[in-house]
């Protein structure tokens, strides 16, 4: 799915589309057990958020999430920010910074607030997690960090560093077999934990959903207007920018 963008929409913009998404999936006879939350980058972040929106509502939540190379504190404290700051060739500490900035606009909202950073968060009830990360990005620490306390939290989860890996590495499937390989062990691991899926084939658009007023259909995918965020330069860019690619996935279907 496509969300709204910061610094146009800051949070909890990104989140409200999530829960968007996942409604019309229940509206369309989508079982939440059969629906997968999953994310790279801050839409990894974001795939964590929504269950634990759902949570606090004592609603049921998706069967499963994969979050990939999450940004999981918002402090932006962990050293590992600075660590790798050589070796991750997309992300450093000034660009995280400046992506926190667009994205959380709110002066009353605390970096340390628990809706917004993941390792101040009750994870008690998710469902079972999956986190990817790359041993050379900046947010390396946060992944690990946010594995161990899935742990804390008994929540059945698997913890997959990537050696050498860079931020949003999962960009390169079909080019690079170490992008592959974990591409595989994610749907196998999806199809393991979502339970049984409908017999018949989903149709085109099948997974792919779409939030704000104002969405058009491209290609058989629902897509914003705010997609034109994605068309800016890199350093221009902010959480919430298609660079992250939440996908809320009804069934499991092919990108």
């Amino acid at each position: 799915m496509g969300f709204r963008l910061a610094p146009e929409h800051p949070y909890p913009a990104q989140v409200d589309d999530a829960e968007t998404a996942y409604r019309w999936l229940l509206s369309h006879g989508y079982e939440p057990q059969n629906i997968g939350s999953t994310g790279q980058s801050i839409a990894g972040t974001l795939a964590v958020m929504l269950p634990l929106r759902l949570l606090a509502n004592g609603e049921p939540t998706p069967g499963a999430i994969v979050s990939i190379s999450p940004g999981a504190d918002l402090t932006i404290q962990n050293p590992a920010v600075d660590e790798n700051e050589k070796t991750d060739k997309m992300l450093s500490r000034n660009s995280l910074e400046r992506f926190r900035g667009y994205w959380l606009q709110d002066p009353a909202l605390e970096f340390t607030d628990p809706q917004i950073s993941l390792t101040n968060a009750d994870l008690t009830g998710l469902p079972p997690t999956s986190v990817y990360y790359c041993e050379y990005e900046t947010l390396v620490g946060e992944g690990a960090e946010l594995g161990r306390r899935l742990a804390d939290f008994k929540v059945t989860s698997e913890v997959h560093p990537m050696p050498e890996g860079q931020h949003m590495f999962i960009l390169s499937a079909g080019r690079v077999p170490e992008t592959d390989q974990p591409i595989g062990r994610i749907g196998q691991w999806l199809r393991r934990h979502l339970g049984a899926l409908a017999e018949e084939p989903p149709p085109p658009s099948a997974g792919f959903v779409l939030t704000p007023p104002g969405a058009r259909r491209r290609k058989g995918r629902l897509k914003t207007d705010c997609a034109e965020g994605a068309q800016r330069p890199p350093s221009q860019r902010s959480f919430g920018s298609e660079r992250g690619g939440l996908l809320v996935a009804g069934l499991l279907t092919p990108l």
